[in-house]
């Protein structure tokens, strides 16, 4: 075996011992073109989204769900992320308006993703947690109006025996990408961003020109598979999700997944179709004997 063959097969090596501690999450860099659904509503993302918008339409599923009303004129567009990374964004424009909203998301295979973070430092050897994780999603949902966007995120910067939560929160301070801040800990000091920006909101972890991270959450942890374990009363359980490539995590589940659905209009025709079932009565039917005579002998 030449050098090169060499190097590869170590690198290979390498990559199979980071990598099977966590569930991979879907093929990364898909499309979200295609019919999405949860419990609430059905969306259908219609054309690329890329070079052009491409139609939106909701479908929300009213009346605890026996009716299906459809919602139309939205269109999409999708923005991937700097630097090759999986995430991107969502920019969505609504009816009748030029007033649009622009939605951080992860989108796998199957999954679409609001809530996740994303990597910002390079793994240590063996350890695929190990480093800074940014918040990548601010959005709540994917609505017919404009989401509500986060006034908190939170940054993972994580050792091989513990965590630190770091706590971002609104700012109006202007926003720095290359300004760093610091977790000081017996000894130790771990560098972390101080500002995040995110869907044009920016975020801060410290108290005016401090580059001290303010009352970081420190949680030790054992790690199990896909799950950490906190070394918290009762040990509780933390699944996460770890991309095929490292780069992002989630302990969240996904937002929304990809519909068995392929003809929407028939799918909401054939549902609003349907008859609801008779409610059961509030209260079981009874004999009642109301004893005529006796009421009556008693009035006399």
């Amino acid at each position: 075996m030449d050098i090169h063959g060499r190097n590869s097969a170590i690198f290979l090596i390498f990559l199979l011992y980071i990598y099977p501690f966590a569930r991979p999450l879907p093929l990364e860099g898909q499309t979200a073109e295609g019919i999405w659904e949860n419990k609430t509503r059905i969306i259908r993302f219609a054309g690329t989204g890329d070079a052009s918008p491409g139609e939106l339409t909701f479908v929300l599923k009213t009346w605890y769900g026996w009716y299906y009303d459809e919602l139309s004129g939205y269109t999409w567009k999708y923005t991937p992320g700097e630097d090759g990374m999986l995430s991107g964004t969502l920019t969505v424009t609504y009816p009748d308006s030029r007033k649009s909203s622009v939605i951080p998301v992860y989108i796998g295979q199957n999954e679409l993703y609001l809530d996740f973070l994303v990597r910002d430092t390079p793994p240590s050897s063996g350890e695929p947690l190990s480093g800074f994780w940014r918040a990548g999603g601010n959005a709540n949902a994917i609505m017919i109006e404009a989401p509500r966007y986060s006034r908190e995120a939170h940054g993972y910067y994580f050792t091989p025996t513990h965590m630190y939560r770091i706590h971002y929160w609104l700012t109006d301070m202007e926003y720095d990408p290359d300004t760093v801040a610091f977790i000081m800990d017996e000894g130790n000091e771990y560098e972390v961003v101080k500002f995040l920006r995110l869907a044009g909101n920016t975020y801060t972890c410290t108290t005016g020109r401090s580059r001290l991270v303010r009352n970081p959450e420190k949680i030790a942890y054992t790690r199990t598979q896909d799950t950490l374990i906190l070394d918290n009363p009762g040990k509780p359980e933390l699944p996460f999700h770890l991309s095929a490539d490292g780069t992002i995590l989630s302990f969240a589940e996904p937002w929304i997944t990809r519909s068995a659905i392929t003809d929407l209009e028939n799918e909401i025709s054939t549902h609003n179709g349907m008859r609801r079932p008779q409610r059961n009565p509030p209260l079981e039917f009874m004999e009642l004997d109301f004893q005529w005579d006796t009421n009556s002998d008693s009035k006399n």
